[in-house]
């Protein structure tokens, strides 16, 4: 199976057939960051901790163990309601992750990876050219639609400083 994923200017997930996942399908605001999050980081496990951390800042829930559980739950059920029956999310050993045989097309990877490559190239004509194919796949800010969350700002800002750096070679 294979997804392609918009986080820059957009919160778009689609299937190879079609079927789609947006912000304004998702409903709620704690679903879509957590979704954003660990598609973001979906080479890595992510602790139940962490997790936590990212949805319940300033203990705003009284047992965030159960919460994370209610919204992943929540959150599976989501994803296979738009975009098919699959397991998307794994658990294992306290740890939350992206299903790795779910190959995703990601917009942000995809940027990230032509401007390492422009960084890293030494011959100028070749870098300039690394550096368009960034700025074409840059559309806009990471997850705009998203203000509440210091982890996704951060994310937001490490991607703009990124943009800046080819914009201004």
């Amino acid at each position: 199976m294979k997804l392609i994923v918009k986080f820059l200017n957009t919160y778009t997930i689609t299937t190879e057939d079609n079927r789609c996942l947006s912000f304004n399908k998702i409903n709620s605001s704690k679903l879509a960051v957590l979704l954003a999050y660990i598609i973001y980081h979906h080479r890595h496990k992510l602790s139940s901790l962490d997790l936590q951390e990212l949805m319940f800042v300033n203990n705003s829930s009284t047992n965030p163990a159960n919460a994370l559980k209610a919204l992943i739950f929540r959150l599976r059920g989501l994803l296979n309601k738009n975009l098919g029956e699959y397991d998307y999310i794994l658990s294992s050993q306290g740890t939350y992750y992206w299903n790795p045989e779910i190959e995703l097309v990601f917009d942000v990877d995809n940027f990230i990876n032509y401007y390492r490559l422009g960084r890293n190239e030494l011959n100028n004509d070749k870098k300039v050219k690394l550096y368009q194919k960034a700025l074409l796949l840059y559309d806009g800010d990471f997850l705009k639609m998203i203000n509440n969350n210091d982890k996704l700002l951060s994310i937001r800002h490490y991607l703009n400083s990124h943009f800046l750096n080819v914009t201004t070679f």
